[in-house]
């Protein structure tokens, strides 16, 4: 493995037809996998689930063992072979994105729940099929997913944001195999281990489906364009490729440096228009912004849906290191308390603009749930909703099941990059990598200068994936860093403390 070697769309109810087709899959009975790594037995409990402004009864339906079950119900709509089904397959971009990536999402967070690889089974069936979709069409010499969907007479065109919301997800997926060296030796079914399959997905990402973009990236602004009419696009539409570049420079170090310098600056280009209001610790923003004579015009408060994608941005963003920190994406989530939360009949709603304004939606769904560690209402609300709402539980399942208030104990789990006792780490741009622990909802990573981490010099909580890039730490230094597990209820395990040695900063 390469990594450890060296160094716009009103896509809602379209997304819901596509989704509420799958319930009559005839699909063989699934059962949790024989290779599942979290095999405890969870207890009924009565506690309480409280939120700000209410407390939920922990009854049948809001237990874990409920949404486990629920997320495996799930895992049955959707199961196809390697070789026969074909729900979610398309070769038309805009499904990819608004579609597709969605279910990925939901797969890879199953995994992360449950530690049963059927959930990557299913993963790796899927994204294969995608990526094998891939054509040269518009004869640029790159292969890449498009859609005649947006233009009077269907002509085909590549954009930037549904590439970016399909490689945001594989980018994830291929860190938890590169972190994880007894999974990526395991077999998927189609016929390579799990290694080559991220292997492969790295080659057709970093190769092809990014650098399409080149021609359209605007260093001044920090912003990709949009091609066909030279403008700046949307925040949520670059804000996604920066996702992608994040994940894909923890597992690309040849591309590391160029990845993180783009990320770093979009990231940076959509904080200037975040309009902040510290007295109640809130925020808003807009859907786009004018960047420069001649940009279109801008429209107005940013919507729900979208707005999800540039607060998952700015987390991806925090994770890494970059322009976001912890208090910024409390600010975020704590929006939807201050601004957005309405009681609608006997459930929470949110409006349908991050201001408050708007219509009430109830779409509370999909990536909201990740915030949930950074406002515990969010997470309340979200299975209120849910239960009582007759809104199918679905994909939704899985991403509660992995924030879920009553996650076990995380088990043990290794580090795996820098192993221990590594030696010129590369201090600008280092790359810290574990196996995900069973239970365990979030990570902190903490670097210190001595073994007993009293002086600690990185302390980057609420990790939700398995890998972060770390810039500038000191060179020519011996360091020590450790991994802390959490769940939800704040119960931790801790990992071995690791030594390495860094290089010269270049």
């Amino acid at each position: 493995m390469k990594l450890f070697k060296s160094s716009f769309l009103p896509f809602v109810l379209v997304f819901c037809i596509i989704f509420s087709s799958c319930s009559g899959v005839d699909t063989e009975e699934i059962t949790e996998g024989s290779d599942a790594d979290t095999t405890t037995k969870i207890e009924d409990t009565t506690d309480n689930i409280s939120s700000d402004e209410s407390e939920y009864k922990i009854d049948e339906e809001y237990s874990y063992e409920t949404w486990r079950k629920n997320a495996y119900d799930y895992l049955k709509s959707v199961t196809i072979t390697a070789d026969g089904g074909s729900i979610y397959i398309s070769d038309d971009s805009a499904t990819l994105a608004w579609g597709t990536s969605y279910m990925l999402d939901a797969l890879y967070k199953g995994y992360c729940a449950t530690g049963d690889i059927a959930f990557l089974d299913q993963f790796a069936i899927y994204a294969f099929r995608v990526y094998e979709l891939m054509a040269d069409k518009d004869g640029d010499g790159f292969l890449n997913w498009g859609t005649g969907n947006y233009s009077d007479n269907g002509e085909y065109k590549e954009y930037a944001v549904h590439c970016g919301m399909v490689t945001s997800i594989t980018g994830s997926f291929v860190c938890l195999v590169n972190a994880n060296p007894s999974l990526a030796e395991k077999d998927t079914p189609l016929g390579m281990t799990y290694g080559e399959f991220a292997e492969y997905i790295i080659d057709r990402t970093v190769n092809h489906l990014i650098p399409t973009y080149d021609r359209d990236w605007d260093e001044d602004l920090g912003v990709y364009m949009e091609h066909y009419r030279r403008i700046s696009l949307p925040h949520n539409q670059y804000l996604v490729m920066a996702m992608a570049m994040m994940k894909f420079a923890v597992v690309s170090p040849e591309h590391c440096e160029e990845y993180i310098h783009r990320a770093e600056k979009m990231l940076d280009t959509f904080n200037r228009y975040v309009i902040r209001f510290p007295s109640i610790d809130a925020v808003t923003w807009c859907y786009d912004d004018i960047m420069f004579d001649g940009d279109e015009s801008a429209q107005d408060t940013e919507d729900f849906s979208h707005g999800m994608l540039d607060v998952r941005a700015a987390i991806f963003g925090y994770e890494n290191g970059l322009v976001f920190s912890l208090e910024d994406i409390e600010t975020f989530a704590n929006n939807y308390s201050v601004f957005m939360h309405r009681d609608a009949e006997d459930y929470p709603m949110l409006s349908s603009k991050v201001d408050g304004t708007g219509s009430t939606t109830g779409d509370i769904y999909y990536w909201i749930y990740d915030i949930a560690m950074y406002r515990e209402a969010m997470m309340t609300r979200g299975m209120e909703y849910l239960i009582n709402s007759g809104t199918s539980k679905s994909q939704d399942s899985l991403r509660i099941l992995a924030y879920h208030p009553y996650t076990p104990t995380p088990e043990d789990f290794s580090l795996t990059y820098p192993e221990n006792q590594e030696e010129s780490v590369n201090p600008d741009f280092s790359v810290f990598c574990w196996q995900r622990a069973p239970y365990a909802n979030y990570y902190c990573v903490q670097i210190a200068e001595d073994a007993e981490f009293e002086n600690i010099i990185v302390n980057r909580d609420k990790i939700q994936d398995s890998s972060v890039i770390v810039k500038d730490l000191p060179e020519d230094s011996t360091l020590y860093y450790r991994v802390i597990a959490k769940n939800m209820s704040g119960e931790e395990t801790v990992s071995d403390t690791y030594s390495f040695k860094t290089g010269e900063a270049k």
